[in-house]
């Protein structure tokens, strides 16, 4: 699938203002007027690209999934030697944070889909969020085999760092609770300090 930059110029403005738009108003509170309004295009050339709103939005998701593919593709043979494995979450951490970060309006988006019980929110999570959860579990399963990690359970160790991670950008892109403002880089490394080693201090 393209690039959005690689799409004509009344297409680009159409799926810029309309994720805009869903991120504010929902699905149901959004229409193809609103949305040819603020993308200063007339609501025909809407219909020309996508024939229903559904289809605008099913656009949107795709090319999110298609963004975030690679993060998925780099988790298929990661390296499992314990020397690796900060630099490996790390990865995930700042792919994340990178995502959220350049586009905050697909976050909001994706959670105002969520309480409408959209079904294309459910998409984006089985393409991505149960695929990157899925993945991470049968990496810390090997790691559990090769006596790395602690016999614990593997689906609740991925979700874990997911979540620790997830929690973060969520609470402070929809609610802006870092008021603090701590840097990315110390954010992330904290995580998976955390994460890892846990926040007892250990006798050697």
């Amino acid at each position: 699938m393209p690039n959005i930059r690689e799409f004509p110029i009344g297409k680009q403005k159409i799926l810029t203002a309309a994720k805009k738009l869903f991120a504010q108003n929902g699905f149901e509170g959004t229409t193809t007027r609103m949305i040819s309004q603020y993308a200063h295009v007339n609501e025909a050339l809407i219909y020309r690209y996508y024939p229903t709103k559904k289809d605008l939005y099913l656009e949107i998701i795709r090319l999110k999934i298609e963004e975030l593919s690679s993060l998925t593709e780099n988790l298929a043979n990661p390296e499992h030697d314990p020397e690796s494995i900060p630099q490996f979450l790390k990865n995930i951490a700042l792919k994340l944070f990178s995502s959220v970060k350049n586009d905050p309006d697909f976050l909001r988006l994706l959670y105002y889909s969520a309480l409408e019980h959209h079904e294309l929110s459910k998409m984006f999570c089985d393409c991505f969020i149960l695929e990157i959860r899925k993945k991470l579990e049968g990496y810390v399963s090997q790691l559990i085999e090769r006596n790395i990690f602690k016999r614990l359970n593997p689906y609740l160790v991925s979700i874990a760092f997911i979540g620790i991670i997830s929690h973060y950008l969520v609470t402070n892109t929809l609610f802006e609770l870092d008021d603090r403002q701590v840097d990315e880089t110390t954010v992330i490394d904290n995580f998976i300090e955390i994460f890892l080693n846990g926040v007892v201090q250990r006798e050697n």
